[in-house]
């Protein structure tokens, strides 16, 4: 069974449009956090940013001080590294609009595993307000941090698994 065919897709937005408008209004309040100071920064995001520089060189995986990027996942530099060669701009300028899209997602799969929970159409748009408007959710997506591909990581393992055990 093929699960991402034009159908299916267009049914999974159009059941979900009120969660297209919550993460249109994640993203908006992504943005807004980040219009006049930017991304957040930390010492993990130096890590990140520097593996993913050296990535882009093709150095491999080595930090700041040139010693190899190991206490932190791969995945995360490697996702920089692709938004960065796709883009162009350098990765700080780009980060707040990347991460408005990753919260986004993020709300969008959110709604999508509330709707098949069957719960009522007032109890979803509650819900989905909610994570809109997070503080905790909008401080990791407000920073350079790999929590935020991570959320989206778990959102797509928990709808696909649901697919697993509906189809096998």
């Amino acid at each position: 069974m093929r699960i991402f065919t034009k159908t299916n897709c267009l049914r999974i937005f159009k059941n979900n449009l009120d969660s297209l408008l919550a993460a249109f209004l994640g993203m908006m309040a992504v943005i807004a956090f980040t219009k006049y100071g930017g991304v957040g920064i930390s010492p993990d995001s130096i890590y990140y940013l520097s593996a993913s520089e050296s990535v882009m060189q093709g150095k491999g995986f080595y930090q700041f001080d040139d010693s190899p990027f190991i206490l932190f996942p791969l995945f995360y530099p490697c996702f920089l590294a692709f938004v960065q060669l796709v883009f162009t701009n350098h990765l700080i300028a780009i980060a707040p609009y990347m991460n408005a899209v990753l919260f986004g997602v993020t709300i969008f799969l959110s709604g999508v595993i509330l709707e098949k929970l069957n719960h009522t159409k007032w109890l979803k748009w509650v819900l989905l307000l909610l994570i809109a408007i997070s503080p905790s959710l909008l401080e990791i997506y407000t920073m350079l941090w790999s929590e935020g591909l991570f959320i989206i990581e778990v959102l797509l393992f928990i709808c696909f698994f649901e697919v697993y055990f509906k189809n096998y």
